[in-house]
């Protein structure tokens, strides 16, 4: 395996570049406001990826401005690396293990943060760090889901 920290970094501060059009302005509460409308609107169909906006550069400076570098960054490789598992086609044994390395490090320690981050709360969240946590709890339901389908995949074919 590559040195870890080199290809976790790689995940969690490369540059992602989105290679099409969002229908909001890059701020917390228009993204937060698009991402709600996408939950409860069946049928919505977008033109671009919610996963690529999950892990793009531009959303990682939005999620470190209100829940802090280290929450942004391991949301950023969470996402960055499901996303990259399930959409790569046959990556071999040595980029899955290592792909499924970064994602569940980067994962733990997200959820680590994230439960501090909460639990330390003695008064009502303002409202950025309550749009940032909505944002990071609804890119990890989606992560979760990438990886849960890379695994049935993998499962899957390595018993034909």
């Amino acid at each position: 395996m590559k040195d870890f920290k080199e290809t976790y970094e790689f995940f969690a501060n490369g540059e992602v570049c989105l290679m099409f059009r969002v229908p909001f302005q890059w701020s917390l509460q228009d993204i937060a406001q698009y991402v709600s409308t996408w939950l409860v609107s069946g049928d919505q169909v977008d033109r671009f990826s919610i996963v690529g906006v999950m892990s793009s550069t531009e959303l990682a400076s939005i999620i470190t401005n209100c829940l802090g570098k280290r929450v942004a960054a391991n949301f950023k490789a969470l996402m960055f690396s499901t996303s990259t598992l399930r959409n790569s086609p046959a990556p071999s044994m040595q980029a899955r293990a290592e792909l499924s390395f970064v994602a569940d490090y980067a994962g733990f320690q997200l959820l680590n943060q994230l439960e501090k981050h909460i639990s330390s709360r003695k008064f009502k969240l303002s409202l950025p760090t309550g749009l940032g946590l909505f944002l990071v709890l609804v890119g990890s339901v989606i992560a979760t889901k990438y990886y849960q389908e890379f695994v049935q995949v993998t499962t899957h074919s390595s018993f034909h």
